[in-house]
């Protein structure tokens, strides 16, 4: 049978004082790449346009699941889409019938490096590992391929970014913290050498819950849901990161999905999540003043799996619609001014 993936955009403004729905409604269907969005476990938005699918590509059998990228390139050219998995860049390291796990991806502002976190069971030791890889982008075709990777041994790492002067940054987390404060994001090189953790904070459990966006040349904002916060950060010119300021989340960060998280050029952040409440789905749109009050929130007509915002502030949710044994996709778009 044939599938189909439609594309429905709703445009919403989301005023300080109210919501008004656009009432112009555009749709679009196509059959490309729907069976890996169905099996889509996160969904990153690239800065080159394309969407980025971290996936779960086998069924449940109660062991850690695989999870792969594949990458639906801009546009109408599904030639150009690609994908990997952890078992080709470290085939030699990963325990059989153990596959490895993607968790996180990121690009740089230029479009010709992508990098990534990833955790596998060792062959050698049978023991958990996570670490970073590296990939350029190279050949006519557009190809990535791996250019360097490190384990880290010493700490989980979770979501991760790009700086400047070849620099990433990660949330991470001390197997074997020395203090009740714990520093939550650290700076590597290319090559692996760290640079340093940064930004102690107490009651920290968990580093791949937090969510990392770069939002400018030597800025980040940082999702907190342990603490309920959404952090601000800089990376200063001696390769330090410090906080500069927090906003508040005014709801529950317990057992949500997050969407997305947007922080606005006037000091505001917005949210979308799904939360269940009376065995039900619910997908909220939230914008959030920097004190933590709610400006104003929105409640989308399905429930989001997962989505993204872009650019121009502009969040899209995605959303699987069973219908006859086919499935339907929705995405919807909110526009937050």
């Amino acid at each position: 049978m044939r599938s189909a993936l439609f594309t429905f955009a709703l445009a919403a403004t989301l005023a300080a004082h109210g919501a008004s729905i656009d009432p112009s409604v555009s749709r679009d269907s196509t059959t490309r790449r729907l069976p890996l969005f169905a099996a889509t476990q996160r969904l990153i938005h690239l800065p080159d346009g394309s969407n980025l699918l971290i996936y779960q590509p086998d069924p449940p059998d109660g062991r850690p699941p695989r999870m792969d990228v594949f990458i639906v390139a801009r546009g109408d050219d599904a030639q150009k889409d690609r994908s990997f998995r952890l078992e080709l860049f470290i085939p030699d390291q990963i325990a059989k019938d153990y596959p490895g796990q993607i968790r996180s991806v990121a690009m740089s502002s230029d479009h010709q490096w992508l990098a990534a976190v990833g955790g596998w069971l060792g062959v050698r030791d049978q023991h958990g590992h996570n670490g970073v890889f590296v990939l350029h982008n190279e050949g006519p075709g557009g190809f990535w391929r791996l250019k360097s990777w490190f384990d880290v041994p010493d700490m989980a790492v979770g979501d991760i970014a790009f700086g400047p002067d070849d620099l990433l940054l990660v949330t991470s987390r001390p197997h074997r913290p020395s203090s009740a404060e714990i520093p939550i994001v650290t700076l590597f090189s290319f090559g692996g050498q760290s640079l340093g953790s940064f930004v102690p904070s107490s009651n920290h459990s968990n580093a791949l819950e937090m969510r990392l966006l770069r939002t400018g040349e030597n800025s980040y904002a940082l999702y907190d849901p342990e603490i309920a916060q959404v952090r601000y950060l800089s990376l200063t010119s001696n390769h330090t990161v410090v906080q500069e300021r927090a906003v508040p989340i005014p709801f529950s960060t317990d057992r949500l999905n997050l969407i997305a998280f947007d922080p606005l050029p006037d000091g505001r952040t917005a949210f979308a999540r799904t939360v269940v409440e009376n065995h039900h789905g619910k997908t909220i749109v939230s914008v959030v003043r920097a004190d933590g009050g709610v400006a104003d929130e929105w409640i989308a007509p399905e429930t989001w799996t997962y989505g993204y915002a872009d650019e121009q502030h502009v969040i899209h949710g995605f959303s699987h619609v069973p219908r006859e044994g086919d499935m339907r996709m929705n995405i919807t778009s909110v526009t937050v001014h």
